[in-house]
């Protein structure tokens, strides 16, 4: 039997997973369990550990995948690149194929093109591509509301090489370049899925085509994503104006309290009176709705235990002793405008935060809360085009247990403020939480 090392990273992750929130201590130190795993416990899986584990299952390699060195893996892809007659770029390029099969075998991360040309090189299956794409890249899977992925994905589920691919893509060029195409209508073709599912019965050329020209010539897959994410979005937002509400509610009830100590000591007013200037004083507040709640008030709630600069920022990444763990997930006021804007593309964290935060406030046990959590995420996920949670990312890891804690948001927020502390972390010059 043949030793495969710690490929599995999912089953991996899953042990850490469990053998934490199963930890005797999480139920009275759960923040602090936490940033323990994520620090020391997980680790983020580079692009190239999950090209390495597919080639040594896909050569039937012996022994520890991480033991066998880089040349062997890059002189397979290079092979198997040569024989199918497949670039190392789908554009000019004069890198040689040998430097791109080393890059990708070390590198961190790639963009998606190099996924839709390793499919080609390692003659994969459309399932293969989806799985880099959504789990290597964490990204959405292939899109086929683009021309050039749906013309991909066509020739991964037929058995098609690159040859014909190119041969498709530049007849596809040639009738009009994809500039002025019309929008893809609407009805059954508004999600990814239905894309996708309309792709999947096409079995000639000419019908593929046709299909094509009823696509836009920009990609469209961030409509799903972004319905999803004005939906969550608008819920959050519910939520923070009972939060802010429910302040102010407080600040007048207090403000209510001192008043009426002090007309307990004047006695040139009626007691109706005394009570009246009590009572307006704690309706003396602002309700707010929803649409009164700005990205600000969100970062404010969600990103409570965050420092901020003189300029009222959130601190700088490099100061947290999680910065590649968080890279990219922080929900900012920034981050929420530009979305708002449509200035920038909806994440799968951008969606799974507002989805944690939503169901952080749920007050149920926490098994119901994190399996209906984990329920909708995967729905709203697959909606999306993205892959569902996966335990294997260290930043979702971090949702999942904070659901499983007592009081969820507030394990959040400790574990933020955590990575912060210059005593935890030995990272020093971080501004005081209290500018």
């Amino acid at each position: 039997m043949k030793k495969e090392g710690n490929l599995d990273f999912t089953v991996r992750a899953k042990e850490s997973f469990l053998g934490a929130v199963k930890d005797p201590y999480f139920r009275d130190r759960d923040s602090g369990v936490i940033f323990d795993l994520l620090r020391s416990g997980m680790r983020i899986v580079p692009f190239g550990d999950y090209l390495k584990r597919y080639i040594y299952r896909k050569a039937e390699l012996q022994g520890d995948y991480a033991e066998i060195p880089v040349s062997v893996y890059q002189e397979i892809l290079c092979e198997e690149f040569r024989e199918r007659q497949v670039p190392c770029s789908f554009t000019p390029s004069s890198l040689r194929l040998r430097n791109a099969a080393k890059n990708w075998l070390e590198q961190q991360a790639v963009n998606r093109q190099v996924v839709l040309l390793l499919g080609f090189g390692l003659g994969m299956d459309a399932g293969d591509v989806d799985m880099f794409l959504t789990k290597a890249l964490q990204e959405y899977g292939l899109d086929a509301k683009d021309p050039f992925e749906a013309l991909c994905l066509y020739c991964y589920r037929n058995c098609l090489g690159y040859p014909k691919f190119e041969e498709l893509w530049e007849a596809f060029r040639a009738a009009g370049d994809g500039e002025s195409l019309p929008a893809a209508g609407g009805g059954n073709l508004d999600r990814t899925a239905r894309f996708r599912e309309k792709l999947s019965g096409i079995s000639g050329e000419a019908e593929l085509f046709a299909f094509l020209d009823t696509l836009p010539g920009a990609r469209r897959q961030g409509v799903s994503a972004r319905q999803a994410f004005d939906r969550l979005y608008g819920k959050a937002c519910g939520i923070v104006a009972g939060i802010l509400t429910a302040a102010e509610a407080d600040t007048a009830e207090k403000n209510a309290g001192r008043i009426r100590e002090a007309l307990s000591r004047e006695d040139r007013l009626y007691d109706c009176e005394k009570i009246r200037r009590v009572e307006g004083e704690k309706e003396r507040h602002v309700v707010y709705t929803r649409e009164q709640v700005t990205p600000a008030d969100l970062e404010d709630v969600i990103l409570s235990a965050v420092p901020k600069d003189t300029h009222g920022n959130l601190a700088s990444l490099k100061g947290s002793a999680l910065e590649k763990q968080f890279l990219g997930k922080r929900l900012s006021r920034q981050r929420l405008a530009e979305i708002l804007a449509g200035e920038a593309p909806v994440t799968r964290y951008d969606l799974l935060t507002l989805l944690f935060f939503v169901y952080s406030q749920e007050d149920t046990g926490a098994k119901d809360r994190y399996l209906s959590f984990l329920r909708e995420a995967n729905r709203t996920l697959e909606e999306c085009g993205f892959g569902p949670v996966y335990v294997a990312n260290p930043y979702e890891c971090f949702l999942l247990m904070c659901l499983l804690a007592e009081d969820p948001l507030g394990t959040y927020a400790d574990v933020w403020e955590l990575s912060y502390d210059p005593v935890k972390t030995g990272i020093t010059g971080i501004p005081d939480r209290r500018v």
